[in-house]
């Protein structure tokens, strides 16, 4: 049952970079949007989906343990990533010559969009296990 619950979740991960990254390639190649608009928004995809890949792999590994590691790795995880996250946005933001706005805004979307699937991937795992014990 676990392994087939690490590859809904590597499923999950994979379909929504593919599915973002594929959007702003058709924008793009139509000149719906500009290179510096796109290059952003690759950023702000790339970087939320490391972010969301790490909080995946961190829930995986906190599955089976005990509720004080559980917790350590996932509210720890969070606050750790949450920190990585603004000092590469700080980074971003002062060194590379993007569309700022227009990153800080498909950061914003993708990350709510991605912290809602991660609720869910979290809620059903939970409720899966819950229901076979």
């Amino acid at each position: 049952m676990k392994g087939k619950r690490l590859k809904i979740n590597n499923n999950y991960l994979i379909l929504s970079f593919m599915l973002f990254l594929s959007v702003y390639v058709i924008l793009y190649f139509f000149n719906f949007i500009t290179h510096q608009f796109f290059i952003a928004s690759i950023l702000a995809v790339c970087l939320n989906m490391f972010n969301f890949g790490t909080a995946v792999t961190l829930f995986k590994k906190s599955l089976e343990k005990s509720n004080q590691t559980f917790l350590f790795y996932n509210l720890g995880g969070l606050g750790i990533r949450l920190f990585i996250l603004l000092i590469v946005l700080i980074f971003i933001l002062n060194s590379l010559k993007i569309d700022k706005y227009g990153f800080i805004l498909q950061f914003f979307i993708i990350y709510f969009l991605l912290i809602s699937l991660e609720i869910a991937i979290f809620h059903k795992t939970m409720l899966d296990r819950s229901k076979n014990n």
